[in-house]
């Protein structure tokens, strides 16, 4: 039988252990009285995010997004988790992506399509006003064709006015979006919106093109209210959007700033022309309005944004459309300017942006930057889809460095009138069948030319040395054509007339809008300008001559007895 092994004795160095241990422990927790908790899933969880605050005012994803406050900006404690999903990615759905994402792919635009990858920012403390983002340019987003910035705010999508180049977009948010990419505008078809003034009669071909038809007659009054009527021959059920202009004119000659500026300068009369506006809307069934106030500063920059901010919010409230006519102008280094509108914080608060342009018929050839710099600038401060460029169906006139509209009549009157000379005539003025008459004109000569690359006939009117006097720029339907379609790289949402209803046009310019209306090809050729001479009695058009524009006319009258005119059209 064994006995028990002797129990161990323990060393002085051991217990010295121990009580080392208690002395520290108990220490510790004296001193863990006088700190705060410490949240340890919290302290982990923020492992994942990069600070973006004042003192680290800068936060960079890869070689893709870079991320900064603006100066002045600061944002206490804020941080990001930044994700990236391809286009496949994000389209697919996948179970693991956040839950809002399922909201924010059902509510995308069935019009943009994601250009570049898309980013998921996951945020935490406060939110900073502004945020500069910059968007490198990856190989996706070049091969897209023309992208534009936007944003998920947890509600819709929202344009980012960015400026593009050729590394990247560069932008500065005022809101902080869960989620952003570059979107591609998908081909759609171009509106078409026809202005109509008082004295134009609505033509029903052109009533059957129009996408949006405004009609013009009403204008600001005094305090806020409304005075004019429309132009007739529109209604509201009609197979387009009826959205009226409101203009502070009857002639561009004569512009009343002094009431627009009285208006949105003044609480109580622009809340005032708020609610005619939004009345008179409302309870008419128009689809909507557009504002054309003219002649405006820079002065009154911030409150027209206002009024139209405010005006917008009214309509939106109604499920009415809001439309601005916002002219431009070309400053001497060849940038478009429109001191009075701000193109972002208008396009911001618009369903439609009319850009009003003086462009020449050379802006549109190719060689030219003129129009690549309007529109680049434009859709760089207001989403493309918003965007109607203002075209002119009417052709131009230059003398001295003046330029001036003018219809296809007026174009060639300098010619003058049909003067008729007969080899030999009887003492009671009548011309004998079988005698020779020559017609000619008694105006200034002419000289016809075309340019090529804007595919625009001219005309030049000389004077008595054969010098160059005055040029007119012919708006055919080759012409016409060669304009719309220079628009459609920059995938805008359409074309805006403010004269195609003005008499005198010539034929086929309503055929060239329809067409391209249709996306159909080009319906616009080419048609030498000449004279053609009709020669008509009482019973109708006896004959027709075609000859040279400045060529005479020689011709032996071989007719029964009766009055004849002979008559001259280009």
């Amino acid at each position: 039988m064994h006995s028990p092994p002797p129990p161990k004795r323990r060393s002085a160095a051991s217990c010295l252990v121990a009580l080392t241990a208690l002395l520290i422990a108990g220490a510790l927790a004296a001193i863990s009285l006088f700190l705060p908790p410490i949240d340890l899933p919290s302290r982990l969880l923020a492992l994942r995010y990069s600070p973006l605050e004042d003192d680290a005012a800068a936060l960079r994803f890869e070689s893709e997004l870079h991320l900064s406050l603006p100066p002045g900006v600061a944002a206490q404690g804020f941080a990001l988790d930044i994700s990236r999903l391809t286009r496949a990615q994000f389209e697919s759905g996948a179970a693991d992506q956040p839950a809002w994402l399922n909201t924010a792919r059902a509510n995308l635009p069935h019009d943009l399509a994601l250009g570049s990858p898309l980013y998921l920012l996951d945020a935490i403390g406060d939110s900073p006003a502004r945020l500069n983002i910059e968007l490198a340019a990856t190989d996706d987003l070049t091969e897209t064709g023309p992208v534009s910035l936007y944003g998920w705010d947890g509600q819709a999508w929202r344009f980012i006015p960015a400026q593009p180049s050729a590394e990247s977009l560069r932008a500065t948010a005022r809101f902080l979006p869960l989620a952003l990419g570059a979107f591609q505008a998908m081909p759609r078809a171009p509106l078409i919106a026809v202005a109509q003034d008082t004295q134009q009669d609505l033509e029903p071909e052109i009533a059957s093109l129009a996408t949006i038809l405004s009609p013009a007659g009403l204008r600001p009054a005094p305090g806020g209210g409304l005075i004019g009527s429309l132009a007739p021959g529109g209604h509201s059920d009609g197979p387009y959007l009826f959205m009226p202009l409101i203009r502070n004119y009857v002639d561009r000659r004569a512009l009343d700033r002094a009431t627009v500026v009285s208006i949105i300068g003044n609480d109580a009369a622009r809340a005032e022309h708020i609610a005619q506006l939004t009345d008179l809307t409302h309870f008419n069934g128009f689809a909507g309005v557009f504002i054309d106030y003219r002649g405006l500063s820079a002065a009154d920059r911030d409150e027209l944004s206002r009024f139209v901010g405010e005006l917008a919010a009214s309509f939106a409230a109604r499920d009415l459309l809001l439309g601005i006519v916002a002219p431009a102008a070309r400053g001497e280094d060849g940038s478009w300017r429109s001191p009075a509108h701000d193109w972002s914080a208008l396009g911001a608060s618009v369903d439609y942006f009319l850009l009003q342009p003086a462009l020449h018929p050379l802006d549109f050839a190719p060689e030219s930057s003129a129009l690549a710099a309007l529109l680049r600038g434009a859709t760089a401060a207001v989403d493309r889809r918003k965007i109607l460029l203002g075209l002119s169906a009417l052709s131009l006139r230059e003398n001295d460095g003046i330029q001036s509209p003018v219809t296809w009549h007026e174009a060639f009157a300098p010619l003058g009138d049909v003067i008729v000379i007969a080899d030999a005539v009887s003492q009671t003025g009548t011309i004998e069948p079988g005698t020779v008459l020559r017609a000619s004109l008694s105006g200034y000569p002419a000289r016809p030319g075309h340019d090529a690359a804007a595919q625009t006939t001219y005309l030049d009117y000389l004077d008595g040395s054969g010098a160059a006097i005055a040029r007119i720029w012919l708006t055919d339907a080759a012409a016409l054509r060669r304009r719309l379609e220079s628009a459609l790289p920059y995938a805008i949402g359409g074309i805006a007339f403010d004269d195609l209803l003005a008499p005198g046009q010539i034929d086929g310019l309503q055929r060239t809008i329809l067409s391209f209306k249709a996306g159909g090809a080009s319906s616009g050729s080419l048609n030498p300008i000449g004279a053609r001479w009709t020669i008509a009695g009482a019973d109708g058009e006896v004959d027709r001559i075609e000859s040279e524009l400045d060529a005479e006319l020689v011709l032996t009258l071989e007719a029964p007895d009766g009055n004849y005119a002979i008559n001259w059209s280009a």
